[in-house]
C-alpha cells in the first residue's frame, strides 16, 4: 500500500520533479494546483497524507494561507514548504505557521529534497503506526526486565534492575523509595531470591491500632485480649527463612516505629500475651517501601532517622514516570495485551503510537496506575478499533467535567506544588545554586529535596536546554 503525500503546486514541472524522484518508493503523490483545490482534498483525507508540501506562491493564496488552514484542521500535520525563491521574507512567512519539518528549495540537489521528503514520510509512519500491528520486538533490554516482572524501556529502569540483581541474594535490608503507582512493590517481589516467599505486610493497616501491629506480626497466645480464642503463630513466623516486605512504612505511628527497630535490632520476638518471658529467634531478609516524604519525615520529627538506617542499608530510588517517558510505549503495550487477551482478534483494540505521543505529554501524577486506568478507560470506550490522539483529549475532557478530578491529598498537592516551584527555577537558572537562591533556601536544603522530590536538576538547567535545542 502506498503512503499518499500532499503536493499543494502550480509548477508542472516541479510536480514533475517531486514525481520522478519519488518513483522508486511506494509513495502516491496527490497533486492540487491552488490553494483551493489543497485545502479541498485535504478536507477529504484530514488524517491520510504522511506530509503536505505547500508551494509559497500559488494563483489564488500565499502558501503560508493554506498551511495556517490545513492546521486549524488538524494541528499535528507536518509540512514541508517549498518555493523558487530565497529571499528571508519567504522563509519567515512560512515559519511563523509553525510546523515546518523542513524547507525545500526548489534549486537543491534532487538527492536533498528527496531524503527530507523522505524523512517526513517516515517520521509520520513512525507516529502513526499502531501498537500491536507493528513489527515490534523487545530490546534486550526489555527482554530481561520482563524476566523480572518489570515492563520498561528507559536507562534508569534498566539501572534499578542490575541493582535488583545485585541486592537479591545480598542479606542487607533494601528500601524502596517512589510516589505512589510507580511499581515498589513489583520492585519488592523482584527482589525475593528464588525458592523463597514474599511476606507481605500492608503499614497503614497500624495507623490507628499499635496493638494490631503487633498481634499481626508477633502474634498471640490463646486469650491474649478479648477474642484471641486460639493461638495465631503471626506473619513474622510466616517471613522466617524468607522476605518481610514492609509496604508504604512511612505510614507507621513513631511509637510502632520503635517497636519495629527493636525488633530489627534484636531479631527476636515474644507474642502478644505470652507471659512465660520466652522470645522466638527470627531471621529474614527485609524490604521495605517509603514515599521520598520519609526524608522530610526525619527532619521533622515524625520518622526515626535509627529506623531509616536500619531498614535503608540498600537503597532504590524509582522515578515518576513523567521523568522516564520513554517506558510509556512499552507499558501501553503491556496493558493493550492484557485488554485484548481473551477476545476474539475482531475484538482487539489497539493504540495508534501518535496518542502515546500525547501520552507522554501527560504529568500522570498517580504514574504507571494512573497510566493503566487511562489506557483502559480508552480501550474500552472507543468507538471503532484504534485509539488515536483526539480520544486521548475527550478522555482528559470527561475526566475534568465539572470539576471531578480526583482530589489530592494535601501532602501530593505540596509535593507536586514545590515540583513546579523547583523545575521552574531551573529552567531559568544556569546553576543548582542560583536556582537555590531564586527559592530562597540553602544550597544544602535545595540538594536535600531535590534528592526527595526525585529531580535530576542537570535535565532542566539552562545548560542542558541548549545541549536539546542545539541537538
Amino acid at each position: 500500500m502506498k503512503t499518499k503525500i500532499l503536493l499543494v503546486e502550480d509548477s508542472e514541472s516541479f510536480v514533475n520533479t517531486v514525481r520522478l524522484m519519488l518513483r522508486a518508493h511506494p509513495v502516491e503523490v496527490v497533486v492540487a494546483e491552488t490553494g483551493t483545490q489543497g485545502i479541498k482534498a485535504y478536507r477529504e483525507n484530514i488524517h491520510g497524507f504522511a506530509t503536505v508540501i505547500v508551494d509559497y506562491c500559488l494563483p489564488d493564496l500565499k502558501g503560508s494561507e493554506v498551511a495556517l488552514t490545513l492546521k486549524k484542521i488538524n494541528p499535528i500535520q507536518d509540512f514541508l514548504f517549498t518555493s523558487g525563491y530565497t529571499e528571508p521574507e519567504y522563509l519567515i512567512d512560512f515559519l511563523e505557521v509553525g510546523g515546518m519539518r523542513s524547507f525545500l528549495f526548489k534549486d537543491r540537489p534532487i538527492d536533498e529534497m528527496r531524503a527530507r521528503i523522505l524523512d517526513s514520510i517516515s517520521l509520520y509512519l513512525s507516529k502513526n503506526r499502531v501498537i500491536g500491528r507493528d513489527d515490534y520486538a523487545p530490546t534486550k533490554r526489555e527482554a530481561e526486565m520482563r524476566l523480572m516482572g518489570l515492563v520498561a524501556r528507559s536507562s534508569v529502569m534498566h539501572d534499578i534492575c542490575a541493582n535488583i540483581q545485585k541486592y537479591k541474594e545480598s542479606p542487607y535490608p533494601v528500601l524502596i523509595v517512589g510516589e505512589t503507582g510507580t511499581g515498589k512493590e513489583l520492585i519488592a517481589r523482584a527482589l525475593v531470591p528464588a525458592k523463597k516467599n514474599l511476606i507481605v505486610v500492608n503499614c497503614p493497616r497500624f495507623v490507628q491500632s499499635e496493638n494490631l501491629l503487633e498481634s499481626e506480626l508477633f502474634g498471640y497466645v490463646k486469650g491474649a485480649f478479648t477474642g484471641a480464642s486460639s493461638d495465631s503463630p503471626g506473619l513474622l513466623s510466616q517471613a522466617h527463612g524468607h522476605v518481610l516486605f514492609l509496604d508504604e512504612l512511612h505510614q507507621l505511628s513513631v511509637a510502632s516505629q520503635a517497636k519495629l527497630l527493636r525488633l530489627l535490632q534484636e531479631m527476636r520476638y515474644r507474642r502478644v500475651g505470652d507471659n512465660g518471658g520466652r522470645e522466638i529467634p527470627i531471621n529474614f531478609k527485609l524490604v521495605a517501601a517509603a514515599k521520598p516524604e520519609i526524608f522530610q519525615m526525619i527532619e521533622d520529627g515524625r520518622f526515626l532517622e535509627d529506623l531509616l538506617h536500619r531498614v535503608g542499608q540498600l537503597q532504590i530510588h524509582v522515578p515518576p514516570l513523567r521523568e522516564r517517558v520513554e517506558d510509556i510505549e512499552p507499558l501501553v503495550r503491556m496493558i493493550q495485551d492484557e485488554f485484548n487477551s481473551g477476545k476474539p482478534i475482531e475484538k482487539h483494540k489497539q493504540v495508534r503510537a501518535s496518542t502515546v505521543g500525547e501520552l507522554a505529554k501527560h504529568p500522570w501524577t498517580g504514574n504507571v496506575r494512573q497510566l493503566q486506568s487511562a489506557v483502559r478507560q480508552m480501550l474500552t470506550d472507543v468507538e471503532g478499533d484504534i485509539v488515536n490522539p483526539p480520544d486521548f483529549e475527550r478522555f482528559l475532557t470527561k475526566s475534568n467535567a465539572g470539576g471531578l478530578k480526583a482530589v489530592a491529598t494535601l501532602e501530593e498537592s505540596v509535593r507536586k506544588f514545590e515540583t513546579d516551584q523547583i523545575m521552574t527555577a531551573l529552567k531559568n537558572s544556569r546553576t543548582q545554586v542560583e536556582a537555590a537562591i531564586k527559592l530562597g533556601v540553602s544550597r544544602s536544603s535545595f540538594n536535600r529535596r531535590l534528592a526527595q522530590l526525585g529531580i535530576n536538576a542537570e535535565n532542566y538547567l539552562i545548560q542542558a536546554q541548549r545541549k536539546e535545542t542545539i541537538c
